[in-house]
């Protein structure tokens, strides 16, 4: 039997296991706790990645939460500078109590680590995806250079910094050191990200300092009915903030929509009738053509029956004075005869 009440283990050490395949004192774990390296846990019910707890998908010493320790429920922390998923526990994805290691070293629970002289993200915070008091790493803090950290000259998304895009006074607040963590919190009068900030785009001026956040007794009163209560109410405003927003949203959709009809309407009639000025003004130069036509037609048939008449007179006048001469020149022959005729 061994320390925890297992009877298979390879072997032993102070902390209940130097390796053990599997578990020591634990029903079954993917990892490990309170052992020096072991492919899976020790002293846990059950859990994918815990210590200390009856049953959480991951977290410790929490009766049921989804990435926390000593709070009902949180989504991501409580008492804890800021983990991905545990708190008050090694919890690393390989190891605990060593000074170097892939993943973690002495730290709640961190993606890449605490305590390391140098690791592949982290050194000395809870938190490593971007962190806190490191010589160097690819991610961290202290150092002169950095993409995501906090306590550098420059860097994109940090504190205590000349520069950042999102921060102020928070050692990193995307996600954040020392502080519950403003998306999913407690403790925070307004802000998209954080705790115990007036009002910041992301951070401004953290209130809690970190020595009390982190204190025993800051995570007593994490653990208290009047923070669960304080965490329910804030829950409640969150979703009534969802619903304001969607509804908001919505009344703009519908608004946009609206607007986009009555555009398209005021299109559709100006084509329309933009269509039947164009078929009026057809109509009427049609018309004006077809009466100009018609005028000249006129015209032109007055001006050929005058033109007739005026040849028809002169026809006339002229048969008429041909005739007069015919008769005068026959009247004369005749006169001219009758005259002649006694004579003869």
């Amino acid at each position: 039997m061994g320390p925890h009440g297992v009877t298979v283990l390879t072997d032993f050490s102070p902390h209940n296991v130097t390796r053990c395949s599997d578990h020591v004192g634990v029903t079954r774990c993917s990892d490990h706790v309170g052992v020096t390296l072991c492919s899976d846990h020790v002293d846990v019910t059950r859990c994918s990645d815990h210590v200390d707890v009856t049953r959480c998908s991951d977290h410790v010493d929490v009766t049921r939460c989804s990435d926390h320790e000593g709070v009902t429920r949180c989504s991501d922390h409580v008492g804890v500078t800021r983990c991905s998923d545990h708190v008050g526990v090694t919890r690393c994805s390989d190891h605990v109590g060593v000074t170097l290691c892939s993943d973690h070293v002495d730290v709640t629970r961190c993606s890449d680590h605490v305590d390391v002289t140098r690791c592949s993200d982290h050194v000395d915070v809870t938190r490593c995806s971007d962190h806190v008091d490191v010589t160097l790493c690819s991610d961290h803090v202290d150092v002169t250079r950095c993409s995501d950290h906090v306590d550098v000259t420059r860097c994109s998304d940090h504190v205590d910094v000349t520069r950042c895009s999102d921060h102020v006074d928070v050692t990193r607040c995307s996600d954040h050191v020392d502080v519950t963590r403003c998306s999913d919190h407690v403790d925070v009068t307004r802000c998209s990200d954080h705790v115990d900030v007036t009002r910041c785009s992301d951070h401004v001026d953290v209130t809690l300092a970190l020595t009390m956040w982190t204190s025993l007794s800051a995570l007593t009163m994490w653990t208290s009915l009047s923070a669960l209560t304080m965490w329910t109410s804030l829950a409640a405003l969150t979703m009534w903030t969802s619903l304001a927003a969607l509804t908001m949203w919505t009344s703009l959709a519908a608004l946009t929509m609206w607007t986009s009809l009555s555009a398209l309407t005021m299109w559709t009639s100006l084509a329309a009738l933009t269509m039947w000025t164009s078929l009026a003004a057809l109509t009427m130069w049609t018309s004006l053509s077809a009466l100009t036509m018609w005028t000249s037609l006129s015209a032109l048939t007055m001006w050929t029956s005058l033109s007739a008449l005026t040849m028809w007179t002169s026809l006339s006048a002229l048969t008429m004075w041909t005739s007069l001469a015919a008769l005068t020149m026959w009247t004369s022959l005749a006169a001219l005869t009758m005259w002649t005729s006694p004579l003869l």
